[in-house]
């Protein structure tokens, strides 16, 4: 029988050659390095691929398993959550600077003759970014005298129709005032103009006025006949 180098394999009967478990337990075990290397290669591919599946599981297919750190797409997923909470905090401090200022305490008397027509006054300050929604509103006793939103316009009062107004650039101005003509004497009573806004969100009220409306008739004779009286009285005791 032939060794491994060619040679006949000595002290090995017929019954140990034919045998391959005796030829196999007889003959020095040697491997070729490449073959061990690809083996063991081979049975390493095979232990690992079940571990790298599971990895793949348990990180969303994009972990690395020596570090633990997830692989770079998780940056790209995570892009619009960090826009988000940019957003997020920048319109928060937009709003946080934002504000209304209103002197609630401010009380105001007019009056003024009927058939005349009155500016009311109200002012107010703005800080910060411009509202979305802004609206300015007119009551009187809890009646609507002037709304700038068309939908509640529509609430008002019958007796204010087509005697009112306000200017369209109210809030640029920082003045919703109201306009109101044709003054009767049951026009008397307490105004309040309130400011309302939305994102950001304020209200307050900016202005009370008391108004009160006087008989023309007694505003423009009165005064000629108590002189035309003081006249009569002084020559007749003269």
């Amino acid at each position: 029988m032939l060794s491994e180098t060619g040679t006949v394999a000595e002290g090995l009967t017929d019954e140990q050659c034919g045998s391959s478990s005796g030829w196999l337990a007889a003959r020095p075990w040697r491997e070729e390095p490449g073959l061990r290397t690809a083996g063991r290669a081979l049975s390493l591919q095979g232990l690992r691929e079940p571990q790298t599946a599971a990895a793949r599981r348990r990180t969303g297919g994009s972990g690395d398993r020596k570090t633990g750190r997830l692989a770079p797409v998780l940056p790209a997923m995570a892009a619009p959550r960090v826009l988000l909470l940019l957003l997020l905090m920048t319109l928060t401090f937009s709003s946080a600077k934002a504000g209304l200022q209103c002197n609630n305490k401010q009380k105001e008397d007019i009056d003024v003759p009927s058939g005349s027509w009155v500016l009311l006054p109200c002012q107010f300050n703005w800080t910060g970014v411009v509202p979305e929604v802004k609206r300015a509103t007119w009551q009187k006793d809890h009646v609507v005298v002037h709304d700038t939103n068309p939908q509640e316009q529509k609430k008002q009062d019958r007796m204010y129709a087509d005697r009112t107004s306000m200017a369209a650039n109210w809030f640029d101005k920082r003045e919703p005032l109201l306009n109101l003509t044709g003054l009767t004497l049951n026009d008397t009573g307490t105004y309040q103009c309130r400011v309302n806004t939305n994102r950001p969100q304020f209200s307050s009220i900016c202005n009370t006025i008391k108004l009160t409306v006087t008989d023309a008739a007694s505003v423009v004779f009165g005064p000629s006949v108590l002189l035309f009286i003081g006249l009569a009285l002084g020559s007749f005791f003269s």
